[in-house]
C-alpha cells in the first residue's frame, strides 16, 4: 500500500509529535511519502527520523498540478491530510486522482484561528468546507470526534485512533525539583506547575485552571507557568494574563 501524507509543513506541538511518530512507524510496512508545502524545521525534522520528505513551495495552484501529477505517477492508494491547508488540497484533489482522500482532525477547527478573526473567517470556512468533501475523517480522540457528528458529519465516516506512545526510550528517573531546575524554574513543595500544551486555546485552558487555584488558596508565588517550544507564546501569554479572568505569574 502507498499513502501519501500532505501538510502544511508549519506546525508545532501535538500535530508535529502525531504525525512524526505515525510516518515513522507506518513506513515500516508501508510506503509512505510526507509532502510540506514550506520548508524549514517540519520538513527537516521528519527527512532528519528517515521519513521520505518532499517540499513543494511553488504556490497553490502550482503545488495542486504537482500533486495531481505525483499522485498519479506513483499510483498511491491512500492521500492523507494534515491541517486545514491539506485539507483543502485534498477536496480539490480528490475527484481528479480517484483515490479517496481522508484527514486526520488533530483539533477542534473552531478553535484553531482564536483571536485571529480574519483568518478564522477565511481559512477556517473553507477547512470546514473541505472535511465536508473528504471521504473519511480520522479523529485524534473519542470528544473531537462526538463535536463533529454534533455538528452534522457522517458518524459512519468518522474514526477515533488515539495517537500511540513510544515505549522504547527509557526515561531517566528524577526527582519533581531536579526536571524543573534543568529549566531554570525553583519548585517547592506544594507548588503548582501549569504548562501550556497548545497555542491559542491551550492559553485560555491555562489561565482558567490558574483562577481556580487562586480561589482554591493558592498564592501567586506558589503557581508557576512553563512555556516550552514556542517563542510567540512570549506574546500570548501576557495578553491572556491581563485579562480580567485571573492573574498568573512566574
Amino acid at each position: 500500500m502507498k499513502v501519501i501524507h500532505l501538510i502544511s509543513g508549519g506546525d508545532t506541538g501535538g500535530a508535529r509529535t502525531h504525525v512524526y511518530s505515525l510516518l515513522k512507524y507506518l513506513g515500516q510496512i508501508i510506503d509512505v511519502q510526507l509532502v510540506c508545502f514550506r520548508g524549514g524545521d517540519f520538513a527537516d525534522g521528519a527527512a532528519a527520523l528517515g521519513i521520505p520528505t518532499m517540499v513543494l513551495d511553488r504556490g497553490f495552484a502550482a503545488n495542486l498540478g504537482a500533486l495531481k501529477k505525483l499522485i498519479r505517477a506513483g499510483e498511491y492508494d491512500l492521500v492523507h491530510c494534515h491541517g486545514s491547508m491539506a485539507n483543502v488540497m485534498g477536496a480539490l484533489l480528490r475527484r481528479s486522482v480517484r483515490v479517496p482522500v481522508i484527514s486526520t482532525v488533530h483539533s477542534d477547527y473552531r478553535l484553531d484561528y482564536l483571536g485571529r478573526p480574519f483568518a478564522r473567517a477565511v481559512y477556517g470556512t473553507l477547512n470546514i468546507w473541505a472535511l465536508h468533501q473528504l471521504d473519511y475523517r480520522v479523529c485524534v480522540s473519542d470528544p473531537i470526534r462526538q463535536r463533529l457528528i454534533d455538528r452534522g458529519f457522517e458518524p459512519n465516516r468518522l474514526f477515533s485512533i488515539y495517537n500511540g506512545l513510544d515505549f522504547s526510550h527509557v526515561v531517566p528517573k528524577t526527582d519533581r525539583a531536579a526536571y524543573f531546575a534543568q529549566f531554570g524554574y525553583t519548585v517547592h513543595e506544594g507548588d503548582v506547575i501549569a504548562g501550556i500544551a497548545a497555542i491559542g486555546h491551550g492559553v485560555s485552558h491555562l489561565v482558567t485552571v490558574a483562577q481556580l487555584l487562586m480561589v482554591g488558596g493558592y498564592t501567586p508565588e506558589r503557581l508557576h507557568e512553563v512555556m516550552i517550544g514556542h517563542p510567540t507564546l512570549d506574546e500570548i501569554v501576557p495578553a491572556a494574563i491581563r485579562a480580567p479572568r485571573a492573574i498568573v505569574t512566574e
